[in-house]
């Protein structure tokens, strides 16, 4: 499997490659590989019909002859997303027949649009779907007046015109940071940090990136429209994506001590694990809480933990005495792990090693952690820690 290749450069004051797709453009990869991602965004979509109700009441209310326009911020390769706005499109097409809509799907320049527009317009079905009860039907199958469309703008700038949007929505995109607020010494990623000053910093760029980025959804949205963000989080109990109480092992720390194990190797440098630092904040419901904007109110926040499927079906396996294969079972779990990591660790490595040699060194810790995951499957999991948000533009 290889990694897209980047030769585009981010927004400015944006750091670049911090998220480079994995996976072969146009197959729906990210999808089929991070099931959990359509658990997280199926216990969204109750807030998020609430709130796409409260726009069409402020549609209606404006006697609006605009497009009801949607946006999916951070869509990846938009099927995690798809079976939620086919329930919202639905929504707002039995409210307002004769309304045209738009979704509009942003992410990174880089990203993978030729899934998003396979998905969007049926061509291809998100795996993660399978377990409703009929096939997804997506909404462009559905409606002729529902139009699809695409932004290579990054979140951290206005997307479309000022008040043009009546429904923002964005899943497990916005903790990824503008840049790195300083090295972390002793581990990857900042929710496993022990030192304050590495923590403040982090937390600090967390806030200046928060705050841009709701400054810039609040300009978009019409007055009454409303922003559903389901976020990584780190909850009042210190659980985070990956380490929660409930799962023995611990992800971004295995991710540290198999790098840091082939730096002790030779294999790589010490100063390439520790040039590997994930560019990620895993904000608490507080640090939502404490940075607001005028004009763009919070209805509601909540932290949950939504459980990892793959190891909820390897335990399931066991309760009921089935017979799988502990490898095999580590090769489909640790694409879940990779699709949004692989890049970092690439990013880490010297720029004098070859993009190959990147690779190879990249795919020896993946396949390292396949066996780590084989010696004991019950262990391992990533569940899903979030917060989720409900603001309205008033």
């Amino acid at each position: 499997m290889r990694r897209l290749r980047s030769t585009t450069t981010s927004p400015p004051e944006e750091a670049t490659g911090k998220h480079v797709p994995f996976g072969e453009e146009g197959t729906g990869y990210y999808s089929l590989a991070t099931r959990g991602c359509f658990d997280v965004i199926e216990r969204a979509t109750p807030l998020l019909l609430q709130a796409t109700e409260q726009a069409i009441e402020a549609y209606k209310a404006r006697n609006d002859e605009r497009p009801f326009t949607i946006i999916d911020y951070g869509t990846a390769d938009g099927g995690t997303s798809l079976p939620a706005l086919c329930k919202v499109v639905d929504a707002v097409k039995a409210a307002l027949p004769s309304t045209p809509v738009e979704v509009v799907y942003e992410d990174q320049i880089t990203n993978d649009f030729r899934s998003v527009f396979y998905h969007a317009h049926g061509l291809i079905t998100p795996a993660g779907s399978m377990h409703q009860s009929e096939e997804l039907r997506s909404y462009t199958q559905k409606y002729e007046d529902v139009f699809v469309l695409a932004s290579g703008s990054s979140f951290y700038n206005q997307v479309v015109s000022p008040e043009t949007v009546d429904l923002g929505f964005s899943a497990t995109a916005m903790h990824w940071l503008t840049d790195i607020p300083q090295p972390l010494r002793d581990c990857l990623h900042s929710a496993c940090s022990t030192d304050a000053t590495e923590i403040a910093a982090f937390r600090e760029q967390a806030r200046q990136d928060w705050l841009r980025i709701i400054e810039n959804r609040r300009n978009e949205l019409k007055v009454g429209g409303a922003f559903v963000c389901v976020n990584f989080a780190k909850d009042d109990d210190g659980q985070f994506l990956g380490t929660t109480a409930q799962t023995p092992s611990s992800m971004h720390h295995n991710f540290n001590n198999l790098w840091h194990a082939m730096a002790d190797e030779g294999l790589i440098t010490h100063k390439e694990w520790q040039a590997t630092n994930f560019p990620n904040q895993y904000r608490s419901k507080d640090e939502i809480a404490e940075n607001q904007v005028d004009g763009l109110r919070i209805v509601s926040l909540e932290t949950a933990v939504v459980p990892c499927p793959y190891r909820a079906s390897w335990l399931a396996s066991l309760e009921a005495e089935e017979s799988r294969d502990a490898l095999e079972h580590a090769r489909e779990f640790i694409p879940t792990t990779r699709t949004w990591s692989n890049s970092t660790f690439v990013a880490g490595l010297d720029a004098t090693r070859s993009d190959e040699e990147k690779d190879e060194l990249v795919e020896e810790m993946f396949t390292r952690y396949v066996n780590l995951v084989a010696e004991n499957p019950a262990d391992h999991g990533m569940d899903y820690v979030h917060t989720y948000s409900h603001y309205r533009r008033v």
